[in-house]
């Protein structure tokens, strides 16, 4: 007897798989302007985000950190590249408003 209730039971799953989807309502369809969040980059970001690539890349290989001091290159690399981005985060949020 257990063998038929695994039949029914696999027969229910592949019923539920195949027409649910077709029963159950539809979502509606996202508009095309969304939330905002897919924004594209404009020339501006982009530019900041080359350059900060570069410097960063030539700055890593100039102080090598994985060879000497990492500090240095923490402060002499990094650093400047977060504190511009921190400053256009800060410029962005005075002009917003």
């Amino acid at each position: 007897m257990s063998g038929f209730q695994e039949l029914i039971v696999i027969a229910l799953v592949v019923f539920l798989i195949i027409f649910m989807p077709r029963v159950m309502p539809r979502k509606p369809e996202p508009r095309a302007g969304g939330t905002g969040f897919r924004k594209r980059l404009s020339g501006k970001m982009r530019l900041g985000i080359a350059v900060s690539a570069v410097y960063l890349a030539g700055a890593a290989a100039w102080f090598k950190p994985w060879e000497e001091e990492p500090i240095r290159f923490l402060y002499i690399g990094v650093g400047p590249v977060l504190a511009g981005w921190l400053a256009c985060w800060v410029v962005a949020g005075f002009r917003g408003r």
